[in-house]
């Protein structure tokens, strides 16, 4: 998995990969878009009609042409398919999805204007904001991840987000609180 991680081309395919929901096997876009064309098949039956003459003239033009070993790879990896069971890895899948957010040096491309609306092209970071992810964003997102998260898996998961930020080279920040110039709402206190 993590070679095919680090042969990922961005943050978004790097928590395809660590989701683990497809085997990997070269046919995974062929039996997903098969697979999505059955499920829709009675709600969107213009798209599902498309996919089908698609998916059906591919395997037309395969069979015209005799090529049989690509059948044959196929039903190799349909078999694979039908005995995949996924096994997210969501340490990876919290840090990568934190790191899309916020890749190295979005600070210096992204900013507030005077009216405070995020925009492109802004030099000064805003105050408060940091180049570097900070450990409890990456928690926050653990937990919305992983719905067997416990405060008692926490100090092993931690320590393997940061092996795993190491060997990425993403910068974690590891400081417990809020970002110096931001103040914590308290929903206690009345205005």
């Amino acid at each position: 998995m993590i070679e095919k991680i680090r042969d990922a081309k961005n943050w978004r395919e790097r928590v395809e990969i660590a989701g683990n929901k497809l085997p990997g096997t070269v046919f995974d876009e062929l039996f997903s878009e098969a697979k999505l064309a059955w499920e829709m098949e009675t709600k969107y039956v213009p798209i599902t009609r498309q996919i089908h003459e698609a998916l059906g003239k591919w395997l037309a033009l395969k069979i015209r042409k005799g090529q049989v070993q690509i059948l044959h790879e196929m039903a190799s990896a349909l078999a694979k398919w039908k005995r995949h069971k996924p096994k997210p890895n969501f340490e990876l899948i919290a840090l990568f999805s934190m790191s899309g957010m916020f890749p190295p040096g979005w600070t210096k491309t992204w900013g507030r204007d005077a009216s405070g609306k995020l925009v492109l092209g802004y030099t000064m970071p805003p105050p408060g904001t940091r180049d570097i992810i900070a450990m409890r964003d990456i928690k926050a997102s653990l937990v919305r991840h992983d719905p067997n998260f416990s405060e008692d898996k926490w100090p092993s998961s931690r320590r393997k987000i940061q092996r795993y930020a190491k060997e990425f080279k993403i910068v974690l920040d590891d400081r417990p609180g809020f970002p110096a110039g931001k103040m914590r709402h308290n929903p206690a206190k009345k205005c």
